[in-house]
C-alpha cells in the first residue's frame, strides 16, 4: 500500500527515536500571558512591550498580503484586522457556521498555535519557545471571501511543482522529512487519493485560505477529495519555501503562486506524529495591489 511506502520513507528520514510532536492538552500559562500581551499590545500601539514579544524572524503577514518584517512591524506597529477577541467581540452567538471563536494547540511544548476565527476574518499566531521565553513568529491574517474564486476550483493538470518538485532544498533530515511529506500531501489531492491524504493530515486540521469561503476541517476536505471537487485543496506551484524547525515540528512559510489569480503567503504547521510528518494547519492569504 501507497500509506505504508510513505511511513517507511519518513522513518528513513526522521529516525525512529526522533522526538514525537504529540498535543499538548495543558497549555503553559506564559505562552497564554505572551499571547494576551501580544494582543493587548498591538491594540495600543505600544510598539516597547510588543519588541520583548517578537521573534528575531518574525513575520507579520496582512489581509491584503503585505509582509512586515519585526524591524518593520515595531516601526509601523500595523492594526490587527479583529478589533476585540473577547466572546462579545467576536460575536459567536450570529456566527451561522459555528466557525467562530479561539482554538490553541501546543506541539512538543515548543510550538503553539492561537488560530481565531470570526466571520469572515481569520487570524493566526504561530508562538515558539525560545532559550528566553515564548516569542511570536507569525502574525497572520485571512479574510475569506464571499464566494470561492472561480480560479481556485478543479485539480491542477500539471502537477510538476508541488506535487514532483519544489524550490527548496533540505538542509537535515528533518526539513527532507517535511519536504517529501509535502509533496506527497499535493500529489495525494491532485490524485483525489483521500487516504494518503487522511494520512497526512492531522484530526485537529484546519485550513483558511483567500481562495475558500469558510475555514477548512479535515473532514471537509476528505469530502472534497470524495467528491472529486476541490477549492482550498488544488496544488499550488511553490515559489520559494523557508522552514523553521525545532524537535518533532517545523513552521514552513511558502509563497504559493497559482496559474491564475493572486498570488498567497502561506504558513504551515507540521509535526511528528507516530514517526509520520503530518500537517496541522496551513493559512493563506492572498497577496493584493503593491
Amino acid at each position: 500500500m501507497l500509506v505504508a511506502a510513505l511511513a517507511a520513507v519518513f522513518l528513513s528520514a526522521c529516525g525512529s527515536n526522533a522526538p514525537q510532536a504529540t498535543q499538548v492538552l495543558a497549555v503553559d500559562p506564559a505562552v497564554n500571558m505572551a499571547d494576551t500581551s501580544f494582543v493587548d499590545a498591538a491594540h495600543k500601539g505600544d510598539a516597547a512591550t510588543l519588541g520583548n514579544l517578537l521573534d528575531a524572524n518574525f513575520q507579520w503577514i496582512s489581509a491584503s498580503g503585505k509582509i512586515f518584517n519585526r524591524a518593520d512591524t515595531l516601526k509601523t506597529l500595523p492594526k490587527p484586522a479583529l478589533a476585540d477577541e473577547s466572546p462579545a467581540g467576536l460575536n459567536c452567538n450570529s456566527d451561522p457556521n459555528g466557525s467562530c471563536g479561539i482554538t490553541q494547540f501546543t506541539y512538543a511544548n515548543v510550538v503553539h498555535t492561537v488560530a481565531v476565527s470570526s466571520g469572515k476574518t481569520q487570524e493566526l499566531r504561530v508562538w515558539v519557545k525560545r532559550p528566553e521565553g515564548w516569542r511570536a513568529l507569525v502574525y497572520q491574517e485571512v479574510v475569506l471571501p464571499a464566494a470561492a474564486p472561480a480560479a481556485a476550483a478543479g485539480a491542477a493538470a500539471n502537477c510538476d511543482n508541488p506535487c514532483k518538485n519544489i524550490p527548496f532544498t533540505p538542509q537535515d533530515d528533518q526539513q527532507k522529512g517535511v519536504a517529501d511529506a509535502y509533496k506527497n500531501l499535493q500529489t495525494a489531492a491532485a490524485a483525489f487519493d483521500a487516504p494518503v491524504w487522511n494520512d497526512l493530515i492531522t484530526y485537529e486540521f484546519v485550513e483558511a485560505s483567500s481562495n475558500m469561503a469558510q475555514p477548512l476541517s479535515k473532514n471537509m476536505g476528505l469530502d472534497q477529495l470524495h467528491q472529486k471537487n476541490l477549492t482550498g485543496l488544488v496544488p499550488i506551484p511553490v515559489a520559494t519555501a523557508t522552514m523553521y524547525e525545532f524537535p518533532g515540528v517545523v513552521v514552513m512559510r511558502t509563497k504559493l503562486q497559482p496559474a491564475h489569480g493572486n498570488p498567497l503567503e502561506a504558513t504551515d504547521v507540521w509535526i511528528l506524529r507516530n514517526d509520520l510528518w503530518v500537517m496541522t494547519l496551513t493559512y493563506e492569504t492572498a497577496v493584493g495591489p503593491a
